[in-house]
């Protein structure tokens, strides 16, 4: 997603109206949730990016700190894994968001 995507008042609605879909709600505030939501997605993919790029090894900073392995997530990549790594390109998975998780969401709060 990029920082100038949008996200379609239809899909904000139904998710902000999912627990109470009597709820009135304003365009303003629509497009509100939608702005705030998409500077969420933005950083957590940003956040997520510098620490897929500490996996590969491509930054010249050492981690001063190893992170814990979240149980249940594979650490080997893939094939084509190996291939993108190797052309330049980090693939953000999984285990990056959840390393950047707990931060991001109390920056958020």
């Amino acid at each position: 997603m990029s920082e100038n995507a949008e996200i379609s008042e239809a899909l904000m609605r139904q998710l902000l109206l999912e627990e109470n879909p009597t709820q009135k709600i304003t365009s303003e505030a629509i497009e509100a949730a939608g702005f705030l939501l998409r500077q969420f997605v933005v950083e957590a993919r940003n956040r997520a990016s510098v620490e897929a790029e500490f996996d590969t090894g491509t930054r010249n900073h050492t981690r001063k700190r190893q992170r814990k392995r979240v149980i249940g997530m594979s650490n080997s990549p893939s094939s084509d894994d190996e291939n993108e790594e190797s052309e330049g390109i980090r693939p953000i998975r999984s285990k990056h968001v959840l390393k950047i998780a707990c931060e991001l969401l109390m920056d958020f709060s």
